[in-house]
Parts: structure tokens; C-alpha cells; sequence
């Protein structure tokens, strides 16, 4: 039961609590890039609407089959050593993302989206009980429902950051232009 009396959380908390929160705002915009990103790839790639239609089945299929797994590495690490090998695994699989731009490899994109998504669910699965035990018991459904509020907030923000930063400049592949397929 929530006590509004109590404190969002304490003092010792206030760092990990802002960094923890920043996590929900940045993972919204993974989440939320790949509506970019399919008519962006779909163009570039020269995709299919079925081929264009499994980036998202890589997507959520890396939360799928990670989801069991990253219970089992928050039980046998904990929640903060589990949240660096979530940052670690999005971190490996968002650099991925440059040699599949480079090798222009359809293939290569879903590995990068697939290995991001699974590092963003171990991200999940540990920071959202994680934020509950910083601080007063009495407040953990406040605490949890402010880090909530930064992944909607990256979640209406994601659209304007593409348009910006991703649709400005992409341009299809010239006539001729090496696109590989699976």
C-alpha cells in the first residue's frame, strides 16, 4: 500500500534512482526506433513488406527468449550487475549496427535489432523491481510509476528524434547500389 507521506526516495538513493529512471527514457527510444527504422530499411534495402515485417519479429523476439534467461542472470548476479550486462549487451548490439550499415546486409540488421532487444529486456527485468527497493517500501509504486513516466515520455519523444536525426539525412542507395539479402 502507498503512503503519499513517505518520500519518492532517500538521499543515498537520489543517484541511482536519476540513472535507473534515465534507463526507462532510453530504452523507450530503442523500443520505439524500429517504427523509424522499418519504412527507413524497408527503403534502402529494398525490402519486401514480409522482409520489412521481421524487424520487429527480431525485435520482440529477442525480449521473447531473453525474458527466462534474464530472470536467471538477476537471480545469480542481482539487479545492478544485472542492469550492466543488459547495458552491455544493447550497448554490443547498437554497434552492431555499423558494420551492418557498412556490409549493407539485411541479415546483419535483424542480429543488431535481435542482440539490442535482448540486452534491453535483461535491462527490463532488472530495473523495474530494482527502482521498488530504492527507497521507503511505503513509496516503491510512486517510484516505479516516475521511472514509468521517462519511458512514456522517450516514447513521445522518439518520433521527433528520428525525424531529426535519422529521416533527415537517409536517402535510398543509388541505382546500382550493393544491397545484400538473406
Amino acid at each position: 500500500m502507498s503512503d503519499r507521506s513517505a518520500p519518492l526516495t532517500e538521499r543515498r538513493y537520489l543517484l541511482p534512482f536519476v540513472l535507473i529512471t534515465s534507463l526507462f527514457f532510453l530504452w523507450a527510444i530503442g523500443v520505439n526506433l524500429n517504427d523509424i527504422l522499418i519504412p527507413h530499411l524497408k527503403k534502402a534495402l529494398d525490402l519486401s513488406d514480409f522482409q520489412s515485417s521481421l524487424i520487429q519479429t527480431a525485435f520482440f523476439g529477442g525480449y521473447f527468449l531473453m525474458a527466462l534467461p534474464a530472470g536467471w542472470i538477476m537471480r545469480r548476479l542481482g539487479y545492478r550487475r544485472g542492469i550492466l550486462v543488459g547495458i552491455g549487451v544493447c550497448a554490443f548490439g547498437t554497434l552492431l549496427f555499423q558494420p551492418a550499415a557498412t556490409a549493407r546486409w539485411y541479415p546483419f540488421f535483424l542480429l543488431a535489432l535481435f542482440v539490442m532487444a535482448c540486452g534491453q529486456c535483461v535491462l527490463e527485468v532488472a530495473a523495474n523491481p530494482y527502482v521498488t527497493v530504492l527507497g521507503p517500501a511505503e513509496s516503491a509504486a510512486r517510484r516505479l510509476t516516475t521511472a514509468q513516466i521517462f519511458n512514456a515520455l522517450g516514447s513521445v519523444l522518439t518520433p521527433l528524434l528520428g525525424a531529426r536525426f535519422i529521416l533527415s539525412s537517409s536517402q535510398a542507395p543509388a541505382a546500382g547500389g550493393r544491397v545484400r539479402r538473406a
